[in-house]
């Protein structure tokens, strides 16, 4: 049967079906937020026990390491294996 402005509405019957993919891709949108939420949380909380350091931070104690293996001796190991 037409509606006020001449389109035909659907039977139940054909809705119902159309309905259940917008339900699966909001659960699966839902279940995205919880975990980004927490993610979040999580990181919040690192964060509050000193566990994140910002980049700088990072980035200057990974060169110091970096250095520190370049200066240090290499490792005298044998190039082929010992003989039994």
């Amino acid at each position: 049967m037409p509606d006020s402005i001449g389109r035909r509405h659907r039977s139940v019957s054909e809705e119902v079906p159309a309905v259940r993919p917008l339900q699966y891709r909001q659960a699966v949108l839902d279940a995205e937020i919880d975990r980004a939420r927490s993610d979040i949380e999580a990181g919040a909380d690192q964060l509050d026990q000193g566990l994140i350091v910002d980049a700088g931070t990072f980035f200057a104690e990974w060169d110091t390491e970096l250095e520190r293996a370049r200066r240090a001796p290499a490792p005298s190991t044998p190039l082929t294996p010992p003989r039994p």
